[in-house]
């Protein structure tokens, strides 16, 4: 306001400064920001940001649902708090990395509220401020607990026949498409005086006996029809004796 030497108001003066420009900066941000977090939000990744001391800033619905909690009540975690004790190691050495400004791809294991355990396929970068300085990180995961029960459950299925197969009292040989060895046991390693490394990759044919071949070629081109058979077979040992062995073969066929 403006007033006289009696201070009654005469008028007024203003004084504009133009921030068209920043409010179109501010417009557009706020408009990126929120067409980033529907990206993070439509995604089947859970996400979550951290501040530098690498408490929660915000998480995506999706992580709160794998860990079975809500959003909210997530923030301000410290996000070792949300996995087993065996992972705090580990976890330290990458916050470590996050401060160096190292990107990285791992698994980590994290504990869910019921107190079960996921395991997810991290992919974690570091944030930096206007000053260039470490602000927190950011962290996407993928939950594979699935397929890392699949791959245990077909590890101990593959142990448990192994040991079947390498307890038998026959001789076990696998062969490729080439009839070219890639499996023998023990049984039949010894039955014809060989290491196993010394088998593996050379064609089955090496170790026929020589008035053996023709009718061994026959019988191979019988497996790659798919045909099963049952015969006798003439074979070479190490020390050049001939051992006859009743053969039982089988063909493998692959998804086609």
């Amino acid at each position: 306001p403006l007033t006289d030497e009696n201070g009654r108001f005469i008028g007024s003066v203003a004084l504009f400064t133009d921030i068209t420009d920043r409010k179109q900066s501010e417009q557009a941000l706020r408009e990126s920001e929120a067409r980033y977090r529907t990206l993070v939000e439509a995604t089947h990744e859970g996400v979550w940001a951290t501040d530098a001391e690498f408490r929660i800033t915000f998480v995506n619905q999706q992580l709160a649902e794998m860990l079975g909690y809500r959003p909210e009540e997530l923030i301000g975690q410290q996000t070792i708090q949300l996995m087993p004790p065996d992972e705090w190691e580990d976890a330290t050495r990458q916050g470590i990395e996050r401060r160096a400004g190292q990107a990285g791809h791992y698994e980590r294991r994290l504990a869910r509220r019921d107190g079960s355990v996921i395991t997810t396929l991290a992919s974690g970068a570091p944030l930096f401020d206007e000053r260039g300085e470490f602000a927190g990180s950011v962290t996407l995961f993928t939950d594979i607990t699935e397929r890392k029960q699949t791959e245990r459950a077909l590890a101990d299925s593959e142990r448990h026949f192994r040991s079947l197969i390498e307890s038998a009292q026959e001789g076990i040989w696998e062969a490729d498409a080439q009839h070219r060895t890639t499996f023998v046991n023990r049984q039949m390693t010894e039955m014809l005086g060989y290491a196993p490394e010394e088998m593996l990759g050379r064609p089955v044919s090496d170790f026929v006996a020589p008035d053996d071949l023709a009718d061994h070629r026959a019988l191979m081109a019988e497996r790659r029809a798919g045909r099963p058979g049952h015969y006798e077979r003439r074979f070479l040992r190490r020390d050049g004796s001939v051992i006859t062995t009743l053969v039982s073969a089988t063909p493998l066929l692959d998804e086609q």
